[in-house]
C-alpha cells in the first residue's frame, strides 16, 4: 500500500542527492585496495515519479521571498537510491509533486499549451551529479521514461454523451438551430409624376341667339 504524503519532493520520499558529492559517485573516489571507485563521477539514480498532472500552483517563500511552483493532479513516487538507508521498497501517492527545475518546467511548459479538460501523464528518473559550480556540489538530471504527453480527459465521456445528443435532438442538431432569415431590404421607389391637367381649349364665345 503506498503512503499517502502532502506533497512530493526528493527530501519527503527519503533521497539524498548530497551522495554525488561525498560518496563513490564524487570524482576521484576510490576503493578500499586504492584503486579508483568505477562509479566516480557518474549520476546518482535517485527516484523515479510519474503521474497526470491537472494544474500547477505558486507561491512565495517565507524565509527569502522567492516564488515557488508546484504540479497539482495525481502522483506516484518511488525512491530507488542504493544504500541500507534507503527504502526502495516504499511507494508514495500525493496531489502535489515538486520536481527539480528543468524536469517540472518542460511538463508545465506542455500545461500551458491545454484546455479545460487537459492534463499531461509523465513519468521521469531523477537522478544527481557532481557539479563543481554549483554551490551545493551537485545537480540533478532527469531521464524521460515515459514523454510529457497531453492527453484529454473527456474524451470519453464526449464520445459518449454526443452521439446519445444527436439522436435525442434528431437531424441536424450538430449544426445548431438554424438562424432566423434575414428580410431584404426594401427596394427604393419613385414617387409617380402628378397627372397633368389637360388646358382649356380657347376659342370664341358663342354667338347669342335672337328670337
Amino acid at each position: 500500500m503506498a503512503t499517502l504524503l502532502k506533497k512530493i519532493t526528493m527530501k519527503d520520499i527519503g533521497c539524498n542527492p548530497k551522495v554525488a558529492r561525498d560518496s563513490c559517485y564524487a570524482p576521484g573516489a576510490k576503493l578500499a585496495d586504492g584503486n579508483p571507485d568505477p562509479r566516480a563521477g557518474q549520476k546518482v539514480p535517485l527516484a523515479v515519479i510519474g503521474g497526470r498532472a491537472t494544474g500547477r500552483k505558486t507561491g512565495e517563500n517565507s524565509r527569502d521571498g522567492s516564488v515557488w511552483s508546484a504540479l497539482t493532479g495525481s502522483f506516484i513516487a518511488n525512491c530507488i537510491q542504493e544504500g541500507e538507508n534507503f527504502n526502495n521498497a516504499e511507494v508514495y501517492e500525493s496531489g502535489v509533486c515538486f520536481l527539480p527545475g528543468g524536469v517540472q518546467e518542460q511538463i508545465e511548459g506542455v500545461l500551458a499549451g491545454l484546455g479545460d479538460g487537459g492534463s499531461v501523464e509523465f513519468a521521469v528518473e531523477i537522478m544527481a551529479g557532481y557539479d563543481e559550480k554549483s554551490a551545493t556540489g551537485y545537480r540533478y538530471f532527469g531521464r524521460n521514461l515515459k514523454p510529457a504527453t497531453a492527453t484529454d480527459d473527456l474524451a470519453m465521456v464526449r464520445s459518449i454523451l454526443q452521439p446519445k445528443a444527436k439522436a435525442l435532438l434528431g437531424p441536424g442538431a450538430e449544426a445548431g438551430p438554424k438562424p432566423e432569415p434575414v428580410p431584404a431590404p426594401a427596394a427604393e421607389t419613385k414617387p409617380e409624376p402628378a397627372p397633368k391637367s389637360e388646358p382649356k381649349a380657347e376659342g370664341k364665345p358663342a354667338a347669342k341667339k335672337t328670337a
